[in-house]
């Protein structure tokens, strides 16, 4: 699994850890796990983590130092947004396209073809607020 595993609360058991196999990071097709994110850089987000709590972090660094396993609890709440796209713009403008390994775009499509969710034709007149 790795040196640092972050985990959050909630209904889904979602976490995020680092890999002992970096080379999965290189990899296209990422979608391995269940229930986990894998991290690339988890040291730095394990220090803005932890940011106001410096012993903390000390910690960690002699816990991964050693190999032990550690467990310390957040004093503050942090957002974790997790995001799933499909269709990312590139450095020039172009667009890339992922493999929709959980079938979100069809729901999505689907969606905003219902009458309540129509997105506005290109002839629209743009709303001002």
């Amino acid at each position: 699994m790795g040196r640092i595993k972050l985990e959050l609360p909630n209904r889904f058991d979602v976490y995020l850890h680092d890999t002992p196999d970096k080379a999965l990071f290189g990899r296209s097709n990422r979608h391995l796990s269940h229930g986990c994110v894998r991290v690339e850089q988890i040291l730095p987000l394990a220090s803005y983590v932890l940011a106001a709590d410096l012993s903390a972090m000390e910690r960690i660094t002699k816990a991964i130092k050693n190999g032990d396993t550690t467990t310390i609890s957040l004093q503050r709440k942090i957002p974790v947004y997790f995001l799933y796209w499909t269709a990312v713009p590139g450095p020039k403008g172009e667009m890339n396209y992922h493999s929709d390994v959980y079938g979100r775009d069809r729901r999505l499509i689907a969606a905003m073809r219902t009458e309540q969710l129509r997105i506005a034709s290109v002839n629209a007149p743009c709303m001002k607020g």
